[in-house]
């Protein structure tokens, strides 16, 4: 029985030689996928961005998160992060 091997280097080869037939069938799914709904294609952006929103009111009102800690190394993390 022989070994299945994959090079990388052929499978990026590969993408790119047919990356018109990859981006029509991206393309056709995504179109499909958001035909129904009420905001389209529009949703792709919409649906994480209110994710977001809701995450950072529960754990930033309701459970009173903070991202300042104790340790220096919080500190520089928090002072980062902005």
């Amino acid at each position: 029985m022989s070994a299945i091997v994959l090079n990388p280097l052929r499978i990026c080869s590969d993408v790119w030689q047919h990356r018109y037939l990859l981006g029509q069938l991206i393309k056709r799914d995504v179109l499909l996928r958001y035909r129904g709904a009420m905001f389209g294609v529009l949703w792709i952006f919409l649906s994480p961005l209110f994710m977001l929103i809701i995450f950072a009111f529960v754990f930033g009102q309701i459970f009173q998160a903070r991202l300042l800690g104790k340790t220096p190394r919080c500190r520089a993390t928090a002072q980062v992060l902005g």
